[in-house]
């Protein structure tokens, strides 16, 4: 199943893995948690920026 979503708490509930998209190109894929690790500072941002629920 594919959603899309900015809802990072509704992703976090339902998915296994997010990818983070920009323009069409898939610059990160990995479990959400791991993105909010990730080495660049925009997608560690995006993924790091809701409280864990």
């Amino acid at each position: 199943m594919i959603c899309v979503t900015h809802d990072l708490n509704l992703a976090r509930n339902i998915s296994d893995t997010a990818m983070f998209l920009d323009r069409g190109v898939i610059r990160a894929n990995d479990r959400i948690a791991m993105l909010a690790k990730h080495p660049d500072p925009e997608i560690q941002a995006f993924f790091g920026s809701e409280e864990k629920v």
